[in-house]
Formats: structure tokens, sequence, C-alpha cells
């Protein structure tokens, strides 16, 4: 089966649904209201984990109407193992935003959910007869069992630092967009020698020299691109990140004549690997699905 990934049409959010052959997982889930179609056409009751990469509303909108969802909260409480990666709190002073408090009162209800953060220590657990393998931000040395069998989810950004000023400085900073983006994890995905890089919101210049620092990483297939493709400045770098590790598609998680997006970057893209591998969110030339499928 491989690698299948569906990019949904949310509007100008994030909302993606990865499927590594019987394993699935959710990443991000665009806003409250769009989750409702997600639900209905898709069995989410077969869902091993759900990464969400910051607090903005429009990538846990959907996770918070998941999660409390009847239906998805009762095939929750039978499943033997799930997690959710979150970053939550750094240390008891910080300050958390409502959206992320109401996530964790959800998480920590079941006791079969495993919260993972980015930053404290790299952890396995065993779901479906295959080991999944997080490997943190401060530290991602080898683990045992990292086979080609096994799903490796590697932290990227954003380390204790970004995160403590993030949740320090949000309240009294709300119109500063940039420090809620640059607390978004950037990780990467390896199935079966496949690569596939999610980066949230972040600024390529947050986490570009961690991604240069990986010595055994040769190539990437799939790169998300921060915060929609936006002309503001996230995606600077981007063209160096295709080069250096021979990218062959880019997901752009907006439609394709929004007019925030960064237009002169996408030409640039799309003149490197093809106008079909530049694949948005949302695409007149698409059917009836409310997603395109990406299949690696």
């Amino acid at each position: 089966m491989g690698i299948v990934i569906k990019t949904y049409n949310v509007g100008k959010a994030d909302c993606f649904l990865i499927k590594l052959d019987d394993f699935l997982l959710l990443v991000d889930g665009g806003y409250g209201y769009t989750m409702f179609d997600i639900i209905k056409n898709n069995d989410l009751a077969d869902l091993d984990g759900i990464i969400l990469t910051h607090i903005d509303r429009d990538h846990i909108g959907g996770i918070l109407k998941l999660i409390e969802d009847d239906s998805f909260a009762k095939n929750l409480s039978k499943k033997d193992n799930f997690f959710v990666v979150f970053n939550e709190y750094v240390d008891p002073s910080t300050i958390s935003y409502n959206q992320g408090v109401r996530l964790k009162h959800y998480i920590v209800k079941y006791p079969n959910i495993k919260l993972i953060n980015a930053y404290s220590q790299n952890y396995k657990m065993k779901i479906k007869d295959r080991y999944v393998i997080f490997k943190c931000v401060e530290n991602n040395i080898s683990c045992i069992n990292e086979g080609s069998n096994s799903i490796i989810i590697e932290f990227i950004s954003p380390t204790k630092e970004v995160l403590r000023k993030f949740m320090k400085n949000w309240k009294s900073n709300k119109k500063d967009a940039k420090i809620t983006n640059d607390s978004s994890i950037v990780f990467l995905l390896s199935y079966q020698n496949k690569n596939i890089l999610m980066t949230g919101d972040s600024s390529i210049s947050v986490f570009r020299k961690k991604m240069f620092d990986l010595p055994k990483l040769k190539k990437i297939d799939v790169i998300k691109l921060p915060h929609h493709g936006s002309k503001n400045g996230n995606n600077d770098g981007i063209l160096r990140l295709i080069d250096k590790y021979q990218c062959k598609k880019i997901i752009v998680s907006t439609k394709e004549d929004d007019k925030e997006l960064d237009k002169k970057l996408i030409k640039e893209i799309k003149n490197k690997i093809g106008e079909d591998n530049v694949i948005c969110s949302y695409n007149q030339k698409q059917d009836d699905t409310n997603y395109i499928e990406i299949t690696l």
C-alpha cells in the first residue's frame, strides 16, 4: 500500500491525513467547522495518532472538534495505544493558550493516550506490530529497533527556548503572529526510505541549520511549505532545501489564487520540480472530493 497523503481543502488552514500502510496519522485539523465533513467521510476510528503543530485555530480547531466527537471518543477509549504530539507547558510559570488548555483537558481523560512533546526525550511505542519512534529536538540520537519497518518521527523544531519565548509573550503580543508561528512543531516523518517534512507555520530560518546538520538525511520526498506559502519571509531558503534534498513534491495549504501566496516563489519552485508537483490543498481541477491525494 505504501504512503498516501490526503491534503484537505479546509480553507487557508492545515489538515493532513497520512497513511503509512495500515498506520493512520492526522497532522493538524483545520478549523472546527471544517472537521465535520472529514469526520463524516473518513473512518477516523482507525486513527493511530495526532500531531498538532501549534495552537492557532486553523490548526487546533478541528482537533478539538474531533476529540470531542462522541463516536470518535467512544472508539478512542477502546484503543490500547494512541498518541497525541502537542507542545503543552514548558514550565509551571508559563501562560498557556486557552485552546491548548482545553485540548490537554481532554487528553488527560484517557489513560491510553500517550502525550508526547517535541523537546523532552526520545520515546518509542509499538502500534500495529511496528515501532513508532519519536526523536526529540534536543537529543535525536538513534534509537534501538530503528529499521525500515519502523515509523520515525524526528522533531526538528522548536527548542524549549523558542517555546518559552512564545508562552511568556503570546498574550502581550497577540498581533505578532511570528511568535506563535515559530512555535510550530517541525518534524521529519520517515518510513520505508521515504521522507516527508511537515513544517506547520514555522519559518525556514528557524529550523534550516538543524536540517542541514542531519548527516544521514539524503533526500526529502515531500515538503509542506510553511505558513501556506505566504510572502512574509517564512519560506526564505526553501529553494536551497529543495536542491539539497532533491525534493520532488511541494504541498501548499491554500488555494492557487490566494492573494497572500508568494506567487514569484511558487513559479520558481514549479520551474525546478514541475508544475504538477506543486500541490495546493484547494485546486479547481480536483473532483468532488474535499482533498487531494498524494501517493509515494
